[in-house]
């Protein structure tokens, strides 16, 4: 007999085939077909014939009625499961910022088979690590990605160790979290990928309100896994690592979790005040301490 799941994994293939995401500066645009979204409707409805209380199936379906043109009658439905769901960030955040919230069909496939990194993500820096939204099935998820040098790739595979920590901190100036990816390089060093990320501001002129670090970081906690992506410059060479939190990450996060959620974000973001910010957080914390908890 089959489950919910085998008709979502039905439902993600065609998006996966048939959806296509383009870039342009930060603006994306999402294509399809009626037909394509249709298909994808009809199996997510299969999928709560078999598990009618399961709060991602009712918010995909939302999403894809919105995408088939029903927006009115999506949104409401979104509105609605927010008060039912109230610890589901996807129908919160959705259903609080109804224009600026990007459902997880406008962001890039990935899963553990996949080895080429996509072009919107090669645009982003080259330097440092980023965290990022991907879709794996229908399910966005908070994901590390991080352009290294090639050689990195001739001391590390992928059975090496990967481990990831978050760090919060209330400066003068505002609060920031740090995020790392470690990686365990030659079996003896920790090679670290350290992002710092404002968590005070949402600001009220970014086109995707679910990609704004308070919000972005959120979602990473309720999450149960994420991906570690370590690409050369051409994509040539790419780790691709699933990461199932263990049960010192969920602690992490669980502390994360609980620090931000007593930040209430303001709309403007004070690019002085968060450099500031950073340089006081990176003054005041060290690797060391980090490494030792390793």
């Amino acid at each position: 007999m089959p489950k919910g799941s085998d008709y979502i994994q039905k439902a993600a293939q065609i998006a996966d085939n048939e959806i296509s995401i383009d870039r342009y500066g930060d603006y994306l645009s999402v294509s399809y077909t009626t037909e394509s979204i249709d298909r994808i409707n009809e199996f997510i409805k299969k999928a709560l014939e078999l598990e009618p209380d399961n709060k991602e199936y009712k918010y995909w379906l939302s999403c894809a009625e919105m995408g088939k043109g029903n927006y009115e009658s999506g949104l409401k439905n979104i509105k609605e499961l927010s008060l039912s769901y109230p610890e589901y960030l996807e129908l919160n955040g959705h259903a609080e910022y109804p224009e600026k919230w990007f459902s997880s069909f406008y962001y890039p496939v990935w899963n553990e088979k996949t080895r080429k990194v996509p072009e919107s993500l090669l645009s982003l820096p080259e330097e440092g690590m980023s965290i990022i939204s991907l879709r794996d099935g229908l399910r966005r998820v908070v994901s590390f990605f991080r352009p290294v040098d090639a050689s990195v790739f001739k001391v590390i595979d992928e059975k090496s160790p990967v481990e990831l920590r978050f760090n919060y901190m209330r400066t003068p100036y505002g609060d920031v979290a740090g995020c790392y990816v470690l990686v365990l390089m030659n079996k003896k060093d920790w090679q670290i990928s350290e992002t710092i990320v404002n968590v005070n501001s949402c600001p009220s002129n970014i086109r995707d309100m679910s990609n704004a670090g308070y919000w972005l970081l959120r979602l990473l906690a309720q999450q149960n896994y994420t991906y570690v992506i370590l690409s050369d410059s051409g994509s040539n060479q790419v780790l691709n690592r699933k990461i199932y939190f263990s049960a010192v990450i969920k602690r992490n996060l669980a502390q994360l979790k609980f620090q931000i959620e007593s930040v209430t974000p303001c709309d403007e973001f004070d690019a002085q005040l968060f450099q500031k910010a950073r340089q006081y957080y990176m003054d005041c914390f060290s690797l060391d301490e980090l490494l030792r908890n390793i």
